[in-house]
């Protein structure tokens, strides 16, 4: 039987610049070429699921705007079901904005937008069903999280946390989770320990 997987969490919409380099202050590069593309911590994470063969709902927050529309669009063509997915009148779907150097380097800059719009107080609604895991991430309110993971915990659910974008986020106010995901200046944000060698990330995963 495939497994049920809630997303609680983010989608956005990328915009991918491929460059040589990214520029210095004040300078202008040429770049190679532009595209847009569905993104977010959160959904690839479900389209990701949805393609190994889970059953995957989303509950999220997009713009009433052309983005959210696309975004849902590739959604439901991803077989993510999206009967809990908001549309906000009046906000900007989440976006991002990616420079792709030549060398593999990205940077990123993102905008949540609508996703910090994503309430807490819809989620016993959605909880009313059965999900054998629920995944997270840091791109939508604590309070959202927080609420998911309570009502997850209550229910036995496994509880996935990615913990990106690095930031100083608050963990202690969160109740416990199964899995917390960290990559390593997401890591250094939360404990100030930059995983370099096997002694700093045992020292690290010690405070997490």
């Amino acid at each position: 039987m495939a497994a049920k997987i809630l997303l609680v969490g983010s989608v956005m919409m990328d915009l991918i610049l491929r460059c040589e380099r990214a520029p210095e202050p004040s300078e202008s590069v040429l770049g190679h070429d532009y595209r847009n593309a569905p993104g977010g911590k959160g959904s690839n994470a479900a389209v990701a699921a949805a393609r190994t063969g889970a059953e995957v709902s989303a509950y999220a927050t997009v713009g009433n705007d052309s983005n959210g529309e696309y975004l849902l669009d590739c959604w439901k063509k991803e077989g993510v079901d999206t009967t809990f997915t908001i549309v906000k009148d009046g906000a900007n779907t989440g976006f991002v904005a990616i420079t792709l150097e030549d060398n593999g380097q990205n940077r990123l800059i993102i905008f949540p937008g609508a996703n910090m719009l994503t309430p807490p107080d819809e989620l016993e609604k959605v909880f009313e069903n059965d999900f054998d895991a629920v995944l997270l991430q840091f791109e939508i309110p604590l309070e959202t999280n927080a609420k998911a993971i309570e009502l997850a915990n209550k229910k036995g659910i496994i509880t996935v946390l990615d913990a990106g974008p690095a930031q100083d986020y608050p963990l202690e106010k969160l109740p416990p989770v199964t899995i917390l995901s960290p990559n390593e200046t997401e890591t250094k944000a939360l404990v100030g320990i930059y995983p370099a060698d096997e002694e700093s990330c045992r020292d690290a995963a010690k405070k997490l």
